[in-house]
């Protein structure tokens, strides 16, 4: 939709639903497929965007943009009987209070593939994005202003409860088609474990600033500064706060610093410089062509090597059943306590002075167009 209120203000509202699902028979986990198990993939991504032009006077112009997202994606398995299969019953490998619509099972047969069923994960993304962006032009000069927010919030719900084990292989006895063999065979191992749900959040802002100027009438220089401040991510709520660790270098003497401990420390100097010019050059009659060129710094967010924090120590708990049968027995299928302190199974934990990483970049090109001739 789009409004104008008055000469010198436009109104715009963008609405987007885009629903998607999937599945898929056999899906590839391992080099093996298993035609009774089906891979279903549900996801859906909602933007809401509103925006505002201003003209503030003939040489003065303000934008607005304020934008918010959400994308969800859930995945899970399913089992069914093609081609004679039985599928296992969830009373037969989920403790009192889980099944397959919170938990997760998993058996792996050397040579035949994985068996699986249940909840794999719901993955949530939210984001609030918010750019104000103010025009100036002087004579040949043409400058840009202007502050961008953002706001995240992945949030992932994994199984609260999975179970799995692993067979080096199957000898069907003699019984019509070795029904129920594996099922009551001792596997190489068995696990269980718990997942707890967890949502964090992050906060951006930058500012810029940005002087196209049009020195001669062949020669454009455009040159600015970009300030980017990107805080680490933090736990919405205090369980879903990762740990920071003290001594890092020193594994030995390592220990857990208070919950709630930043990850790392924001920094403040992320300052961005960049210039680019173009030159229309002689060309022939009617063909123009331009030499463009640029060199900038840029700084990334960062939470890609961090994100691990949130999917292993405190939130994941392991228990490991070697030689187990199945099905296991009451005391092997519990899940395992959540676990609070040193040593863990898993933990990814960042520098407390982990600096945002810096991208230097440089561009050259040249543009020939090509004009047909009027006839």
């Amino acid at each position: 939709m789009d409004h104008s209120i008055g000469s010198n203000v436009r109104l715009l509202v963008r609405y987007n639903y885009s629903p998607s699902d999937f599945s898929e028979r056999g899906p590839y986990i391992t080099t093996e497929r298993v035609l009774s198990t089906n891979q279903s993939i549900a996801s859906s991504v909602q933007t809401l965007t509103t925006g505002l032009n201003q003209i503030l006077t003939q040489n003065l112009a303000n934008e607005v943009r304020v934008n918010y997202s959400k994308h969800k994606v859930e995945t899970k398995y399913v089992a069914d009987n093609f081609g004679g299969a039985a599928p296992v019953p969830d009373a037969l490998v989920f403790p009192s209070g889980y099944s397959s619509a919170t938990g997760s099972f998993a058996m792996t047969i050397d040579g035949a593939g994985v068996y699986t069923q249940g909840k794999n994960a719901i993955d949530e993304q939210n984001q609030v994005n918010i750019v104000d962006n103010v025009s100036w032009i002087k004579r040949s000069h043409q400058a840009k202003f202007g502050v961008d927010y953002r706001w995240l919030s992945p949030s992932t719900s994994p199984y609260a409860y999975r179970q799995q084990a692993q067979f080096s292989g199957v000898a069907c006895p003699s019984t019509p088609s070795c029904a129920g063999y594996a099922l009551s065979g001792t596997s190489v191992y068995g696990a269980t474990f718990s997942w707890q749900s967890n949502e964090l959040s992050t906060q951006n802002f930058s500012a810029y600033g940005q002087d196209t100027w049009l020195w001669t009438p062949r020669l454009t220089i455009t040159y600015g500064l970009r300030w980017d401040i990107n805080t680490p991510p933090k736990g919405k709520s205090a369980e879903n706060q990762p740990y920071a660790v003290i001594g890092l270098n020193d594994p030995a003497t390592m220990t857990l610093a208070p919950r709630g401990t930043s990850l790392y420390q924001t920094t403040y100097g992320n300052v961005a410089p960049r210039i680019g010019f173009a030159y229309q050059l002689d060309g022939p009659r009617k063909w123009p062509m331009v030499l463009r060129a640029g060199l900038g710094t840029f700084y990334d967010l960062g939470y890609g090597s961090v994100g691990g924090a949130f999917s292993y120590f405190p939130f994941e708990a392991l228990k490991i059943v070697p030689g187990a049968t199945l099905p296991l027995n009451a005391q092997d299928a519990s899940p395992p306590p959540p676990v609070t302190g040193l040593p863990a199974d898993t933990i990814v934990v960042a520098d407390p002075h982990l600096k945002v990483p810096k991208t230097y970049e440089w561009n050259v090109a040249m543009e020939q167009s090509i004009v047909a001739a009027t006839w």
